[in-house]
């Protein structure tokens, strides 16, 4: 489910928000965050390349030097979906793909749950799906929790930017403001995810009858990820049980992360100001 004020393009790069009023159109937080190199990603695909070639060494030895190359070069990056499943790597690219539609419905479920919103389409959704969505129950029942906001879409006058928390909730009497993670680990641009959405301004609030208006975030005391995983094997092939839980920030780290978000996104302003300089310098100049 996309946030109403999305927009797909923002001049950046990737997605943006289009202000219900002003029109004006920003980065998306998410977008400012492919600014920044993400080494585990990377690493995944050299990994992944490297799987296809021993796999498939009889096919790339009878192509020459230069063709064998070419082919390996850009393997990683075509579309997984239309290729030959028993190929390793598409097949690898598949379960990344199957992870990321399961981290969108847990989302799309867990938010449903807490308000009045239609619970996602999971009629086929995996076993895996649904071990999510028992450690869901499972923790809900363990802690006191009333959400305050749910999929909330914030901007940053200030610095222009906006973004779509996941939460602000209560927790056994702390208000929080968090953001729901299925992933195995939580790397340093999911805390400036969470700082930048907190250095925002203003909530864009819609009311029944279609207006929009710009309100106060309601105040929290602290950050949080409620991490949920379905089963899964470590690094060693150790059995992982599946668990949510919920992991609260260093409070000192987050203006740090946010000076980081800031740097990103001065680069991404940058880099945006050079293209369309460029651009009108190009149809000035005829070219």
């Amino acid at each position: 489910m996309q946030p109403e004020l999305r927009v797909r393009s923002s001049g950046h790069g990737g997605s943006g928000y289009k202000h219900p009023v002003t029109e004006v159109i920003v980065p998306g937080v998410t977008t400012v965050l492919k600014k920044l190199e993400k080494s585990a990603i990377t690493q995944w695909a050299v990994d992944n390349t490297a799987a296809y070639a021993v796999a498939n060494v009889d096919a790339l030895l009878s192509r020459t030097e230069e063709k064998g190359f070419g082919f390996l070069r850009f393997y990683w990056n075509r579309d997984p979906l239309k290729g030959d499943y028993n190929d390793i790597r598409n097949y690898s690219n598949g379960v990344l793909n199957d992870a990321a539609e399961l981290g969108t419905m847990i989302h799309e479920w867990i938010a449903a749950d807490l308000s009045d919103d239609v619970y996602p389409d999971v009629t086929k959704a995996p076993a895996f799906f649904w071990e999510m969505v028992a450690e869901w129950d499972r923790w809900k029942t363990e802690h006191d929790v009333k959400p305050i906001l749910t999929e909330a879409t914030v901007w940053s006058e200030q610095y222009g930017y906006a973004g779509t928390l996941d939460g602000l909730w209560e927790v056994d009497g702390v208000k929080y403001l968090l953001d729901i993670k299925s992933s195995r680990n939580t790397w340093d641009e999911h805390y400036m995810q969470l700082a930048a959405l907190g250095a925002a301004d203003y909530l864009l609030v819609k009311s029944a009858e279609g207006v929009w208006s710009e309100e106060v975030i309601p105040s929290y005391s602290g950050y949080a990820f409620l991490r949920i995983r379905p089963s899964d094997t470590d690094k060693e092939g150790n059995y992982v049980a599946p668990y949510c839980e919920l992991k609260v920030i260093n409070d000192a780290e987050i203006p740090l992360h946010f000076e980081a978000f800031l740097g990103l996104l001065k680069v991404s302003h940058a880099q945006n100001e050079l293209k369309e300089m460029r651009k009108s310098s190009a149809t000035v100049e005829g070219f």
